[in-house]
Parts: structure tokens; C-alpha cells; sequence
């Protein structure tokens, strides 16, 4: 995700365009193109500032979900090189 938001400051996205060239320009310059294009079109509104904010948010969901997926797997763990 961050490669798109690399992408949107970065390559200068004509907002001009089509919705469709608008949100095909972000995800053909990222490093998983097919993903990016996936979540993007999951989203249905193809302007610049709402796809922006849509991907921060669902970045920062997912990381805390996965921050604390890692606390939980870390207390519960038997591995005493992990606890440690």
C-alpha cells in the first residue's frame, strides 16, 4: 500500500481522466499491480482523494489487526526465545 501512496505523490495522476484511467494509472506502476486493483475497484469511487484516505484507513486497520494478532501469538507462545 504504500507503493500507491508512493504512487499518488510521486507520477502525478491526472485527475482529469476517466474514472477508470484514474485508478488504472495508480495500480500499473505499483508492485502488485492485481491487488492494488482489487482494492481500489472494491472502493467504487474512482476520485483521487477518496481512494487516497480509503487506502490509508484500511492500511491502519490492518496493521493494528496484525500488531495485535503478533501481541497475542507473543504472550501465548511456549517458545521461551520468543518470549524473551
Amino acid at each position: 500500500f504504500f507503493s500507491l501512496l508512493q504512487c499518488y505523490s510521486s507520477h502525478g495522476v491526472d485527475t482529469t481522466t476517466t474514472s477508470n484511467d484514474v485508478a488504472s494509472s495508480i495500480y500499473s506502476k505499483t508492485r502488485n499491480p492485481s491487488l492494488c486493483a482489487n482494492v481500489l475497484k472494491s472502493r467504487g469511487n474512482p476520485e483521487l482523494k477518496v481512494l487516497a484516505t480509503y487506502t490509508l484507513k484500511l492500511t491502519c486497520t490492518n496493521a493494528k489487526k496484525y500488531l495485535n494478532l503478533a501481541k497475542s501469538l507473543a504472550a501465548t507462545t511456549t517458545n521461551s526465545q520468543v518470549k524473551n
